[in-house]
């Protein structure tokens, strides 16, 4: 009975890694699908709903963010920009870790 149980862990947790995996992976794929002169509804459909909006006189921005983990917890951060319904500047980058906080001893 342990052995079975000890089995049905392992694939659980396997699953699990696979599956983020997997899905870092298909957003990795879907940014790279986003061209220029798309609509703002087709890049919401390869990237889903976005995190932020930027509107002014000269554009429009969406900013989107996607977190996943492999080694190391990452967050990347994708700012689209639009100008008349189409998409005309694409960005992305990592967002910067925040620094580690080290205990200072009192000597």
């Amino acid at each position: 009975m342990k052995k079975i149980y000890r089995l049905m862990t392992v694939a659980v947790v396997a699953t699990m890694l696979v599956g983020c995996a997997s899905l870092s992976g298909l957003f990795r794929n879907s940014l790279m699908d986003v061209e220029l002169g798309m609509t703002k509804d087709q890049v919401i459909q390869l990237l889903g709903q976005p995190s932020f909006r930027t509107l002014n006189d000269e554009y429009e921005e969406l900013g989107f963010t996607q977190n996943y983990s492999m080694n190391d917890y990452i967050i990347t951060i994708i700012n689209v920009q639009f100008v008349d319904g189409k998409v005309v500047a694409l960005d992305s980058y990592p967002m910067p870790k925040k620094p580690e906080i080290k205990a200072v001893s009192a000597d």
